[in-house]
């Protein structure tokens, strides 16, 4: 729920919200026990840097990157995925110790681990399982995405857009140092913010 909350930073162009166990409880009777939450928000990250973020994490889910065969038919999303490589010492095992991955639209923040509370030699996650993580969080993913407003990014993916090119002419140089420049304020920029960032979830976790 921590990271899910982390993640609404990004969805929310820069602003986190605080995440709910439960958001309402109806009781036998059907009146409310418990009223529908209203999440408080947070300023957390500008607006630009959101956007970079979730063009960067657009990237992770595009493609041939490690959360394409994640992604459902028709969607679009932005996220992260992780593993922890096994810790056992046994060479003939191959597997992780654990996979976690995150997935957002503008509407929605969708997160899941995947494990054992103890990894054993017995209790791992296998590489050549028939069902892995990845097809569970597809499922998963597919259920609340179709139960939700479907609303499209307005952000183009990093896997998309063109970094390299071919450069002849002096002009072309000329524009080619000026996006490196470019660049550089960029990278820059998102270091700089991104450890304002880390700040932040360090006081959510």
């Amino acid at each position: 729920i921590q990271m899910a909350s982390a993640y609404t930073t990004f969805a929310n162009n820069g602003k986190r919200s605080e995440a709910y166990f439960i958001t309402k409880i109806i009781g036998p009777n059907g009146k409310e026990i418990v009223h529908e939450q209203s999440p408080k928000q947070k300023n957390v990250i500008s607006p630009e840097l959101a956007k970079q973020m979730t063009s960067m994490m657009l990237a992770v889910y595009d493609g041939q990157y490690t959360g394409a065969i994640c992604e459902p038919a028709g969607y679009q999303v932005a996220g992260k995925t992780g593993t922890v490589e096994l810790t056992l010492g046994n060479k003939n095992l191959a597997g992780y110790n654990d996979e976690w991955f995150v997935a957002y639209t503008p509407d929605v923040v969708v997160t899941s681990w995947y494990g054992f509370d103890q990894t054993t030699e017995k209790n791992y996650l296998a590489a050549n399982a028939p069902v892995t993580s990845h097809i569970s969080f597809k499922q998963v993913l597919t259920g609340v995405l179709n139960a939700s407003p479907r609303t499209p990014f307005k952000i183009p993916s990093a896997a998309n857009q063109n970094y390299g090119g071919s450069y002849s002419s002096s002009s072309d140089k000329d524009d080619k140092k000026k996006n490196v420049k470019k660049k550089k304020e960029l990278i820059d920029k998102v270091i700089r913010e991104g450890k304002d960032l880390m700040k932040q979830f360090k006081r959510i976790f």
